[in-house]
């Protein structure tokens, strides 16, 4: 009897087998890869987010814990806020009087907040700097004051009167990821004139 030798491969069915098998495997990685990344992209949204409602709690502590010298006047612009208030000395972590200025960078788009304890503004040192918040499209400083003429309160871009105001908006925008975010916090001053 003669045998006819077998030949070596694959058969269609295994072929098509193998075909599915690995078509079945790859839709779940693809899925596995597009749920972490929509859940990648909504923790750091969120984290956007805390980072802003952060900022606005340091800018809130540092307004109401804001006071008059007559020898560093309040400057308030629609874009910068200067004024003293307490703050921290790093070197010998204590809390101290100095200067805290928050400025909008339209150019970087962020919003610095700089601060001197009064041995730094005594000497002339250059302020610390830290950048408060990134990715900042727009904002906008506005101040609650006596209008002197009129002696109505008003909201104003800019105050001249070297006092501190009743309170004090800011708004702000934030680009992250195609999308942006409005903010605005509204901080009433216990000492305002």
């Amino acid at each position: 009897m003669h045998c006819m030798p077998r030949k070596r491969g694959f058969t269609l069915i295994e072929l098509l087998v193998v075909v599915a098998l690995v078509a079945v495997i790859g839709m779940a990685v693809f899925a596995t890869i597009a749920n972490g990344l929509r859940i990648w992209k909504m923790a750091s949204q969120q984290l956007a987010d805390e980072d802003a409602q952060i900022f606005l709690d340091k800018f809130t502590v540092d307004v109401r814990n804001s006071f008059e010298v007559r020898t560093n006047p309040v400057v308030a612009t629609d874009d910068a806020f200067e004024f003293m208030t307490m703050v921290k000395v790093p070197v010998m972590d204590v809390v101290t009087v100095g200067k805290v200025i928050y400025v909008f960078d339209s150019s970087s788009n962020k919003i610095e907040r700089r601060e001197a304890d009064f041995v730094t503004m005594a000497s002339h040192d250059e302020s610390l700097t830290s950048t408060a918040l990134k990715d900042v499209s727009r904002a906008r400083i506005s101040y609650y004051c006596r209008d002197p003429l009129t002696k109505e309160l008003s909201w104003v871009d800019e105050y001249a009167a070297g006092h501190l105001p009743f309170a004090v908006r800011l708004e702000f925008s934030q680009e992250r990821s195609g999308k942006s975010t409005s903010f605005v916090k509204t901080v009433n001053i216990p000492m305002g004139t």
